[in-house]
């Protein structure tokens, strides 16, 4: 379990280094509801790890790292965000080299060698820090527990799409011609 962890980390730093830039000045109005949504879920997870930590608890720590990543970060916010244009993509930039900066560093207590390799290859250049274990502790940025709420439901459809499409036997890049949504919480997304 371990090196599919290690093997999945790799992956998602060299897909998050096509698009993480740092001292962008995305204005607020370019985050999108699965940026805030991401954002608030990694703020929130943040504040627990260091808080496992503190108090020599490492194994949650981990454990919470590895769910962030493996599931909330790779299985759907990459998922939702493979679409736009890295290139330019401000918010897209500040959010996947922030979040992929912070969980590296919070990494590095658990499994120090691979949090400094990845740091050396993808942040070093853009945090400045001379080692992953010198530089700062990540901060929170983000929580906003409507944008939450609003990410939660988007993650759902989506997750539900993917799931109908792989049950169909369908490519799951495939266009749908019509996605028809129902449920008391769809007002929740108008605007997303």
């Amino acid at each position: 379990h371990g090196t599919r962890f290690c093997a999945k980390l790799w992956n998602i730093h060299k897909f998050i280094s096509k698009a993480a830039r740092a001292g962008m000045n995305a204005a607020p109005d370019q985050f999108r509801t699965s940026d805030k949504w991401i954002l608030t879920k990694y703020s929130r997870l943040v504040r627990s790890v260091t808080k496992h930590y503190e108090e020599f608890r490492f194994d949650r720590a981990m454990k919470e790292l590895e769910y962030f990543i493996w599931h909330e970060l790779a299985d759907h916010y990459l998922e939702m965000v493979k679409h736009r244009n890295m290139e330019e993509d401000d918010a897209l930039g500040l959010t996947l080299y922030e979040i992929g900066l912070g969980t590296t560093k919070m990494l590095a207590p658990v499994i120090p060698h691979i949090a400094d390799e990845i740091y050396e290859l993808y942040y070093k250049d853009l945090d400045e820090a001379k080692s992953i274990t010198v530089s700062e502790w990540p901060g929170t940025s983000l929580d906003e527990p409507g944008e939450h709420e609003k990410g939660e439901i988007l993650k759902d459809i989506i997750a539900g799409v993917r799931n109908w499409k792989s049950e169909k036997g369908m490519a799951l890049n495939a266009e749908l011609g019509v996605l028809e949504i129902i449920g008391e919480k769809v007002n929740i997304l108008l605007g997303c």
